[in-house]
């Protein structure tokens, strides 16, 4: 297999890795925000934090941010461009909202702080074989073939050389 075929494969595995990091991503943030909103003594809360809101403003701030990051999530399944710079920002939104979330909730927030991670990276990544024209949409000769298709041609090829070979000791 080529290196354009290998790239294109992690970058598509990427795109469909972030786009479901974001609906798990965003599932979990609702989840959160739910609990918070109608749950207010489920976290525990510090006084002297800098960023102290109340714990119901953490929960519409972590609802609204999971329905956009299943909304955009999904949209992503589609590979437009808008829904990966969208992606990058609510990723990176979401990681700054559990970093401050941290006082209430720090195990919780440092994974989905590391989930974003992920996510920017992924995104990022197939953000750059789109520009080498390795996914449809980039700027470079785009794949039409199939692995099927190389590997039918690479066996006539081989094929045509076995008889095409001069024959030995005849």
């Amino acid at each position: 297999m080529s290196s354009t075929g290998t790239s294109r494969s992690w970058a598509v595995g990427g795109l469909i890795f972030a786009a479901s990091m974001m609906i798990m991503l965003g599932l979990w943030q609702v989840m959160v925000g739910i609990a918070a909103i109608f749950r207010d003594e489920f976290f525990v809360t510090t006084d002297n934090y800098v960023f102290n809101l109340d714990t119901t403003a953490w929960g519409w701030l972590h609802l609204v941010l999971g329905a956009l990051s299943i909304v955009v999530g999904a949209v992503m399944f589609t590979g437009a461009t808008w829904t990966r710079v969208i992606g990058i920002a609510l990723a990176g939104v979401s990681a700054i909202n559990n970093f401050l979330f941290i006082p209430y909730y720090p195990l919780w927030s440092l994974a989905i702080i590391a989930a974003d991670i992920f996510v920017i990276w992924s995104l990022c990544t197939v953000g750059a074989a789109v520009r080498a024209g390795e996914l449809p949409g980039g700027s470079g000769p785009e794949y039409t073939g199939t692995r099927r298709d190389e590997a039918a041609s690479a066996a006539s090829a081989a094929r045509s050389d076995v008889q095409n070979a001069p024959m030995m000791g005849r």
